[in-house]
Order: C-alpha cells, then structure tokens, then sequence
C-alpha cells in the first residue's frame, strides 16, 4: 500500500523503475481521456490558445511522470486547464468578440492580385511565403487573386480562376 500511495501522491527524484511505469499508464490513460473528451483540435491545425493548451499540459503531465510534482494534485490541474480550454472554445464558438480575442482572425495579405505590403510585414510574412502557399495550392503566381494569412498561421490562396 505504500508503494500505491507513493505512486499517486508523492514527488520524489527517485522514483523505482516500477513506479514510474505505473504513472506512465496512469497519464497516458488520463492524457488520452483528456485530449478524446476536451481538447479534440489541440493536436490538429492549431491556433495559439490550442498550442498552449498542449505546451502547457506536456510540461505538467511531464513532471508528474518523472516524479517532480505529485500525480493527483497534477492530474487535477490538467483537467482543470483542460476544462478551461473546452469552456474558452465554446465561449468563442458563441462570440465573435471572445473568438477574436482568443484566435484572432485572418489577415489580408494580397487583394485583387496586388500584395499588401505593410500587412506583409506586419505578419512577418514574405514574398517567398506566398509564393510556398501558392505552390501548394497549385497556384500560379500570376493567377492569384488573394492569399491570407489564417488564424492558425498558415497561408491560404484564393485563385483568379
């Protein structure tokens, strides 16, 4: 029993070998519960408010695994933040006002064919990003009517065709 309450409660820098296979299982179990339940996109094309949402619970459950903080206490702070990033994504899902200021929103960076430069800068995008999306997109430069730089900082093209 001691050996059980030590796995789920303490920290400790020398975790057994056992014992840190045991929090393994239990975070694997818990992070994939997690991630399938609350936060479905953070893992797919991310926008900032999901990339921090997976910097932060790797640094948590990490630390947890290794023994550097205790298992329930940090499995309790992951599901609150997990729970936190679900209600922040309905919240946003319900106002434009919240979406903007949690995922922002897509920036013009070439209109009616001509590129907008300042925007350009402004987003730390260049001319050889574009041309890389228009690639992708299979978009001839000259064909293209628009091109955006999107919430979850890829860049979208829109064709003249």
């Amino acid at each position: 029993m001691d050996g059980f309450y030590k796995i789920i409660s303490e920290s400790s820098p020398h975790l057994l070998w056992w014992e840190m296979c045991a929090r393994a299982v239990i975070i694997f179990v818990f992070g994939l519960f997690l991630i399938r339940f609350f936060a479905t996109r953070a893992f797919g094309k991310q926008n900032a408010l999901d990339i921090l949402f997976a910097i932060v619970t790797g640094s948590t459950l990490s630390r947890a695994l290794t023994g550097n903080a205790p298992l329930l206490p940090t499995l309790a702070a992951t599901a609150l933040l997990a729970g936190m990033l679900w209600l922040t994504e309905r919240l946003a899902a319900r106002s434009r006002t919240v979406a903007l200021l949690l995922k922002g929103r897509a920036v013009p960076l070439i209109q009616e064919g001509k590129p907008d430069r300042s925007r350009m800068k402004g987003a730390g995008v260049t001319g050889e990003d574009i041309e890389e999306a228009a690639r992708l997109a299979g978009v001839q430069m000259d064909r293209l009517q628009a091109a955006f730089l999107e919430r979850n900082g890829t860049i979208s093209t829109i064709s003249k065709d």
